[in-house]
Formats: C-alpha cells, sequence, structure tokens
C-alpha cells in the first residue's frame, strides 16, 4: 500500500517478526486457531498491536509516520493499529527456516 501510494516499501526489521511465513494471502494469520511449525503447535492467542518501534528507521533512529498511518486507515483495533497475531508455543523444540508450516482449522471469526 505504500508503495501504491507513491512512498517506500519498508524493510522488514522495523515489525521485529519471530515467524515470517509465505505462500499466505496478508494476514491469514488473523484467522488460524492455531499451527504446527517444527513439530510444536501454536495456538492463537490475540492480535498485535504495533508500536512506534514500527515507525523508527533502525539504522538512523529517525523516528517517522508509517507504516502506522497507513496502517491505521485498514488495520485498527478497539486500542492499537494492528499488524500481527501472537501464537503461544504448547511445548518446546527447534524451529528451523524453510520447515512447512500446518494451519489448523477451523479458523477463528474476525472481529
Amino acid at each position: 500500500r505504500l508503495v501504491a501510494a507513491g512512498r517506500h516499501a519498508l524493510p522488514m526489521d522495523r515489525f521485529r517478526p519471530n515467524i515470517v511465513v509465505e505462500g499466505t494471502v496478508p494476514y491469514a494469520e488473523d484467522t488460524w486457531k492455531g499451527f504446527t511449525l517444527g513439530g510444536i503447535r501454536f495456538r492463537h492467542a490475540k492480535q498485535c498491536g504495533r508500536c512506534r518501534v514500527t515507525a523508527t528507521n533502525q539504522e538512523t533512529g529517525e523516528v517517522g509516520q508509517e507504516p502506522l498511518r497507513t496502517l491505521a486507515t485498514y488495520r485498527r483495533g478497539e486500542s492499537a493499529v494492528l499488524f500481527g497475531t501472537y501464537y503461544v508455543p504448547e511445548s518446546r523444540g527447534v524451529i528451523s527456516i524453510g520447515d512447512e508450516l500446518q494451519i489448523e482449522t477451523p479458523s477463528i471469526p474476525l472481529g
């Protein structure tokens, strides 16, 4: 959405992700009840409100308005601008780059 509006895309380090998933539509994780990765089941906990760190350039420390301004136009929750989703592991183990993600259904309702 930033690029479509004539602005620069932001690097992933702004969002500080723990797990990055490829091959899904944007925000698909909002609807997952849980998933298994590397033999570990993760259950849905809650949606993640984004903080001002996402608007901070990690190299220069400069603070801007994006991505929070753009996210707020379509990802506003009750008390925060939403981006990702928190999941809780139900056991200990090791996950690795390239592990296959198995999505648990049924999905949870949005709202």
